[in-house]
């Protein structure tokens, strides 16, 4: 999902519902009999019912049997749980190099607590009049800082 779809869906609906549909499309195309997931809601079961609702929209009868198992820190607790994280990772880790390459610019990891990746957004929202690339959400707290930040700056 491109950053510019994730913006567009928060206008409408949360970031849990946006995973909530992601995570019911990859049980849609795997089919398992139990599903362990580290849940991105407060409560936990909510995330995990949330979820078997969303798949019994294209597989109802596998929805009503299947196991959901829907904790917070299940990366911590379930083995599987934890593989996945780190395949996620390191995916991320490359295609975040992919960018960096693509884009020609050193915006650090990416994460929200990252200097190097805020003072690129602030450089680069500086020199594009408070715009920012299209590989940013720009529905993102740091984004909105930054926005804040420039706008104080009178930068903008």
């Amino acid at each position: 999902m491109r950053q510019s779809q994730i913006d567009e869906l928060r206008k409408i609906v949360t970031m849990n519902e946006i995973m909530v549909v992601c995570f019911a499309k990859v049980v849609e195309q795997l089919k398992p009999d139990i599903v362990y997931v580290d849940a991105a809601d407060v409560k936990a079961e909510h995330f995990g019912e949330n979820l078997r609702r969303q798949y019994a929209k294209t597989s109802p009868a596998h929805a009503k049997k299947i196991e959901i198992i829907s904790m917070h820190q299940a990366d911590s607790i379930y083995p599987v749980v934890s593989a996945a994280s780190i395949i996620a990772k390191v995916r991320r880790d490359e295609l975040i190099e992919e960018l960096k390459k693509e884009w020609n610019a050193d915006f650090g990891s990416g994460y929200p607590a990252d200097p190097k990746t805020k003072e690129f957004l602030f450089k680069w929202g500086k020199e594009h009049g408070g715009k920012f690339p299209e590989i940013v959400r720009q529905s993102w707290q740091t984004v909105e800082n930054i926005r804040e930040k420039l706008e104080k700056a009178g930068k903008k």
